[in-house]
């Protein structure tokens, strides 16, 4: 379990968290608000669209920038509009806060997804490192799915804003567990570059008369 994995787990969790509470709150919210069914419909329609939009964009800065800077903060960004929407009564502004969650999230996951690849293929264990992302991340989603709706009757305002607490305090979290984490594909194939170059002049020799000598029949 390596730091950078671990990060990682905590970035899921805070994302099963916020998406199990949109599960039940987000028509619940939105009926709060007086929203008719086919706004509230148009709602999820107009929340994918910037993510359709910023997919493409998002995976090329994932290869370009320090993905540990770019999931910190679309963390961050996640915590102010799901703690924002309770506390919204302008159904226009609500949509055009969750527009800008959108395109966050289409920034998160690319860099995500690749740093979890790198971070378990370091380990050699990409395929356990992507399922245990997915456990971790569907199981606080039915968590949150469950315990919200009780929630949300008591206070409309309670589900979303712990679930920002959660953001905030995962975003709080992953600078300190990410300090030796390579964040640029630059960094990585740094390190790589350096753990090489840490063969002496004389190796390449050496395990080659090794290889003859332990190889019968060969000069």
């Amino acid at each position: 379990m390596r730091r950078g994995v671990l990060g990682l787990l905590l970035v899921a969790g805070c994302d099963g968290l916020i998406a199990g509470v949109y599960e039940t709150c987000w028509s619940l919210l939105m009926e709060r608000d007086g929203a008719s069914t086919t706004l509230i419909g148009l709602t999820f329609t107009l929340f994918a669209l910037p993510y359709l939009v910023f997919a493409w964009p998002a995976g090329w800065l994932a290869d370009r920038c320090d993905r540990r800077r770019l999931i910190g903060a679309t963390t961050l960004v996640l915590s102010v509009t799901v703690a924002s929407y309770p506390f919204l009564h302008s159904i226009p502004l609500i949509i055009l806060l969750s527009c800008l969650e959108a395109a966050g999230l289409a920034v998160a996951y690319p860099a995500a997804q690749s740093l979890l690849a790198q971070e378990c293929a370091a380990g050699d264990g990409t395929g356990r490192g992507q399922g245990l992302f997915a456990t971790t991340q569907t199981a606080t989603t039915v968590f949150a799915a469950l315990a919200s709706g009780a929630l949300f009757a008591a206070d409309p305002r309670l589900p979303f804003v712990l679930a920002a607490l959660a953001a905030l305090v995962t975003a709080a979290l992953l600078p300190p567990l990410w300090r030796e984490v390579a964040g640029t594909v630059a960094q990585v194939q740094a390190r790589s570059a350096a753990g090489g170059a840490g063969v002496g002049p004389g190796t390449g020799r050496e395990a080659a008369g090794r290889e003859a000598a332990a190889t019968p029949g060969r000069p």
